[in-house]
């Protein structure tokens, strides 16, 4: 109940709103001009939304907490879209599993956004690898679908069994599963794997293997390529080819 109050102070704060404008306006304003930028994010769930019902869903008794929530990102949206009326908005939502097998997204912040985009590490904090060849994804928003995070660590040259956690066979057998699970999303948009490049995190303390660095990257702190980066350089090839052939078929349609 201590967080339930928490979180519906924060939302109420007339300064927690002045201090995300703040902190979003320049990021909009500075990037007006860069075409590698494709989207602005709004948000990223912070907790799980499903856990003890934070939001409201499923009729949890915390409904202050959903409509205030909601109303501090619309005014948000709001003014993210004065600042940029261009470019897509998204947040990073949580996927949730209706049953064995078949997941979603449902917050009411996908009726505000362009984009149904979410984190999903089915395989990596949601059980193991082999759980990706089991699910499939249903969605009650008609909005392209884009992954914002998925993937899992290895530790560059740590090789091992499939099975065997920070491996880079293990987030090789991962990727390779998580493509075949992504390419059964209807509507999928776009990926982002999480991440390019290992990075310092003084939150990763495993000796030996995290050393105060987040080991998710595809290429190591040292720019060296795992055996994941080459799962995803194949799957791009296999998508620009796609494309590039059906642009091809196009054309011929038009002669």
């Amino acid at each position: 109940m201590k967080k339930l109050a928490l979180f519906l102070v924060l939302f109420l704060l007339t300064s927690v709103f002045s201090v995300s404008v703040a902190q979003l306006s320049p990021q909009i304003i500075n990037v007006h001009g860069r075409q590698s930028i494709s989207l602005n994010g709004l948000w990223r769930t912070i907790v799980d939304p499903y856990e003890s019902g934070y939001w409201g869903y499923h009729g949890a008794p915390h409904g202050d907490v959903a409509m205030e929530r909601l109303s501090f990102l619309t005014r948000l949206t709001e003014k993210v879209r004065l600042l940029d009326p261009v470019r897509l908005v998204g947040a990073a939502m949580e996927k949730h599993e209706v049953k064995p097998g078949v997941m979603t997204v449902e917050d009411p912040l996908t009726q505000l956004m362009d984009v149904l985009s979410f984190n999903q590490y089915v395989g990596w904090y949601d059980g193991l690898p082999e759980k990706c060849d089991h699910v499939n994804w249903t969605f009650d928003v008609q909005k392209p679908v884009i992954i914002s995070e998925f993937g899992g660590g290895a530790l560059y040259g740590k090789r091992g069994d499939k099975t065997e956690r920070f491996t880079e066979d293990f987030q090789e057998d991962l990727y390779v599963k998580s493509v075949e699970m992504m390419k059964r999303i209807p509507g999928l948009a776009g990926v982002t794997p999480w991440i390019l490049k290992d990075f310092r995190s003084p939150r990763r303390l495993l000796p030996g293997v995290q050393d105060d660095f987040n080991r998710k990257g595809l290429v190591s702190d040292k720019g060296e390529k795992k055996l994941a980066f080459f799962v995803m350089q194949k799957w791009y090839s296999e998508i620009k080819k796609n494309a590039e052939s059906a642009e091809s078929n196009k054309a011929q349609k038009r002669k």
